[in-house]
């Protein structure tokens, strides 16, 4: 009798185990479509993201050029022209010299 006990806890063990499996093969395949869900979801973020960057620049470009105020960009720039322009003079002033 005992023997026959014994076999029958086994197979209620086996059969808790087959459920079990079935039931953590069901929640990996739930997990795995969630999984691919919020991938798709990111991408579609991330894309709106890059768009809103990029008009975020574009804004801010059209910005400083129709503000009358220079930014450091044409700070830069209108040093580097002055440079230029004091040099062409040095050597206007050289060939006149000379």
């Amino acid at each position: 009798m005992e023997l026959a006990s014994f076999v029958v806890r086994i197979e209620e063990k086996i059969s808790r185990l087959a459920e079990a499996r079935n039931e953590l093969r069901l929640q990996l395949a739930k997990a795995r479509e969630d999984n691919e869900s919020l991938f798709r979801i990111n991408s579609a973020l991330q894309e709106q993201v890059n768009e809103l960057l990029e008009r975020n620049r574009e804004l801010e470009e059209s910005r400083s050029l129709q503000s009358g105020s220079p930014n450091r960009d044409n700070a830069e720039t209108r040093q580097r022209i002055s440079e230029l322009v004091n040099e062409i003079d040095e050597c206007i002033a050289m060939l006149k010299q000379g």
